[in-house]
């Protein structure tokens, strides 16, 4: 079950936690804790308290209200303001914390919460307001390491995805030359709009680690690379981001340009949040424009790289067609246009949408001329996996997170076992990621392995390829 939690204190950004609906109040505070492990680390579960989200409680009688004496509801309407409450089971797979439903109010006792302001405020025993400091002011921001790969979280092993590197590279180099000139090329946006399972969003978690790691090659691969480049693209930091309707058209699916920008810093904002805790200076003031907001981060913290994933949630407003949907689309381009011209910041739009059939050419109005799209649009390969990507995977995919054993480990495959069965399941799934990953969650043995077979409706359930 998927329930989507806000903190008192944080109206407007909602997260989710997974757990199993026969757990206890006491499973879900432990995995709140988890979900937000850099925000809670100096508040115990015992601390939370946790209430079922409603805008309106019920009225109490007055005897009811005598017998439980103070109303534990006081803030359920202040702080549930701009939150769409949610029932039970009604949250699709796809959807994301952010500016959402809300089913599960997170109160933490009063003398625990404390934020970056208010924690800078006792640093200095000054109740004045803190100011927002100058980027050549600011204290360093420590990034935390990622979490290794294991595949009981929806993960694979990355591989065979260097062609799709090399031209996510090429796009990005085009994009630093007109941001540090001024002028140059028109501006590529990048979309890796694969069929479903292919690991869209694997690629995009993945894309700077692999670039760190190829980055001698592809230096000696092209003399022309500038080295400023790659030594920046190198030093990104990667934050994906969900957008739904909500926060990018109004209720009748027209476009909003400056809801639209506003819920881009909102769902980076909120990125923090539920990371570290904290959230950078560069957001003391969101009053700004939102270019200054984020040219002022990556003076901050560094370079970024800025995954959109599941771009389709955005736009499939029921009221639309795909030809208005992808016109909506290339409106929300233009919000990220100016943003293009921030040197340490880069973009890839991933997701799966009919309606990105069109964004190419779009018909204008009801007749049948038509114009190029104001962007050049360039489409980002991802292949099925062959037999020696499978093999790498299982040799290097490991198999939970508390222990360093692979899949191969863990089962005790001989190489040739382990060349066995990924023949087999190369002719089971045609190499398909998503399918790779069923198939691993479901096998416990070497035996298992050979007599797969791939179900008739395969159930994807927790896993993100």
């Amino acid at each position: 079950m998927k329930l989507f939690c806000v903190i008192v204190g944080e109206t407007g950004i909602t997260f989710d936690v997974e757990i199993e609906g026969e757990r206890s109040v006491e499973d879900l505070k432990d995995a709140i804790m988890e979900r937000n492990r850099n925000k809670l680390k100096d508040v115990d579960a015992v601390d939370l308290r946790l209430f079922l989200a409603t805008k309106k409680p019920k009225e109490k009688t007055k005897e009811e209200k005598d017998e439980e004496g103070s109303d534990e509801e006081k803030w359920l309407t202040q702080k549930l303001r701009h939150m769409k409450v949610g029932q039970l089971g009604e949250v699709s797979e796809d959807a994301a914390g952010g500016l959402g439903p809300v089913h599960v109010v997170v109160e933490i006792a009063e003398e625990k919460s404390v934020t970056r302001k208010t924690r800078a405020r006792s640093e200095n025993d000054d109740q004045r307001p803190v100011k927002r400091l100058k980027a050549t002011e600011v204290e360093k921001w420590e990034w935390t390491e990622e979490e290794p790969v294991y595949y009981r979280k929806g993960r694979l092993f990355f591989v065979n995805r260097e062609k799709a590197v090399q031209d996510l590279v090429k796009f990005h180099e085009r994009k630093f030359k007109r941001a540090n000139q001024g002028i140059g090329d028109t501006w590529v946006i990048p979309l890796l709009d694969n069929d479903y399972g292919f690991g869209k969003t694997r690629f995009g978690s993945e894309y700077i680690r692999r670039c760190q790691s190829l980055k001698s090659d592809l230096l000696k691969s092209d003399s022309t690379k500038a080295r400023g480049f790659m030594d920046t693209l190198c030093s990104c930091h990667t934050i994906r981001i969900v957008l739904n309707q909500m926060q990018v058209l109004d209720e009748n699916g027209g476009f909003q340009a400056k809801k639209a920008s506003r819920s881009l810093i909102d769902c980076i904002l909120i990125f923090f949040q539920i990371e570290y805790g904290i959230v950078p200076q560069a957001f003391d003031n969101l009053e700004e424009n939102y270019e200054d907001i984020l040219r002022d981060l990556t003076e901050e913290v560094g370079p970024l790289f800025i995954v959109i994933d599941e771009i389709g949630l955005a736009f499939g407003h029921n009221k639309l067609d795909d030809f208005v949907r992808s016109e909506q689309f290339i409106k929300f381009c233009k919000v990220l246009q100016p943003l293009f011209e921030i040197r340490k910041l880069f973009f890839l739009i991933a997701g799966r949408a009919s309606f990105l059939n069109h964004v190419a050419r779009r018909p204008l109005g009801t007749g049948s001329i038509t114009t190029n799209s104001p962007f050049l649009f360039k489409r980002l390969d991802l292949h099925l996996l062959r037999h020696e990507a499978i093999k790498t995977i299982i040799k290097n995919t490991r198999w939970e997170e508390a222990t360093s054993d692979t899949i191969q480990d863990h089962l005790q495959l001989t190489e040739d076992q382990v060349t066995k069965a990924a023949d087999h399941l190369f002719d089971t799934t045609l190499g398909h990621p998503r399918s790779l990953l069923v198939a691993f969650k479901a096998c416990g043995s070497y035996d298992e392995l050979l007599t797969y077979a791939v179900p008739e409706v395969p159930s994807f359930d927790g896993l993100a390829a």
